[in-house]
Formats: C-alpha cells, structure tokens, sequence
C-alpha cells in the first residue's frame, strides 16, 4: 500500500517505472484506483490509466508529481527493492548509475550524497581496475540500507 498524496505516489511511480522496478500494469492499476477513489482526480490520471506504453505513462506521472516530496519519495523507491542484497554487479552499477544522476540533476542532500560514488566504484570493480565487483556491490547494498534504515519509518 502506498502511502502519501497523490503527487508522492505519482512521483514515487514515475521513479520505480523509469528504474524498471515495477511495470506498466501497477502503474495503470494504481491509476484506476485513483480514478475510481474520486480522490484527486486529474486529466494526468485518465493519460496514466489508457497508458498503452512506459513512456506515455512517465510523461502523465511527471505532470502529476511536480508538487511530491522528492527525496522522501527516492526512499521509498529504494524500499522497494526487497532482495537488494542480491543485487548483481551489472544491476546495483544501473541502480547507483540513477542515484547518481538523481543527486547531480537535484542537488543530493546529505544522506543522498554518501551514495554518488558507488557508480564509479562498482564500474571500476567489473572492469577490474579496482577491488571486486562482490565488494563494490556489497558496499553499495550496506550504504542503502543504512540510509534506509536511518530515514524510512
């Protein structure tokens, strides 16, 4: 169950859909529940709920969540993720890839910022210029849920 306002969820959403942790189905799923709640009703959620396509579904996500909470939302997200512990090389790279983008467009506040260099890190272990892509990743994982830990109730 998703918790906050309308623009959280889309905001929360449109991050999880554009990382590939969810698909189009739930986000249309979650449109119609918004639609047929009478909640917060907005043309966005009617071009979200006919999405036929992950794009047209970000783009009415996007003009739903200008007004979220993004950074609490950025956590929620990284709850999502139940089995980060078993994160690959390739998908934690991807994942610290987002987070890193993420801070860099925004302006990463403090906690955030403890995990822009995994990205480098994790991408220099595969290539094998330093450590092993095991530990690069098992890092990473030990970064984002003592964050998680620290600020998700």
């Amino acid at each position: 169950m998703m918790i906050g306002s309308t623009h959280d969820q889309a905001g929360e959403l449109a991050l999880a859909l554009e990382w590939g942790l969810i698909d189009l189905d739930e986000v249309v799923a979650w449109a119609d529940r918004r639609i047929l709640d009478g909640a917060d009703v907005d043309q966005a959620l009617f071009e979200v709920s006919l999405s036929e396509s992950p794009k047209v579904a970000l783009s009415g996500l996007n003009r739903l969540a200008p007004a979220c909470s993004f950074w609490p939302s950025v956590l929620r997200v990284l709850g999502r993720i139940t089995e980060i512990e078993e994160l690959s090389p390739k998908q934690a790279s991807k994942l610290a890839k987002h987070i890193f983008h993420l801070g860099m467009r925004r302006d990463a506040p403090e906690p955030f910022s403890n995990l822009m260099h995994h990205w480098d890190y994790i991408d220099l272990a595969i290539q094998g210029v330093t450590g092993s892509p095991e530990n690069a990743v098992g890092e990473f994982v030990q970064d984002v849920a003592a964050l998680l830990d620290k600020h998700v109730e």
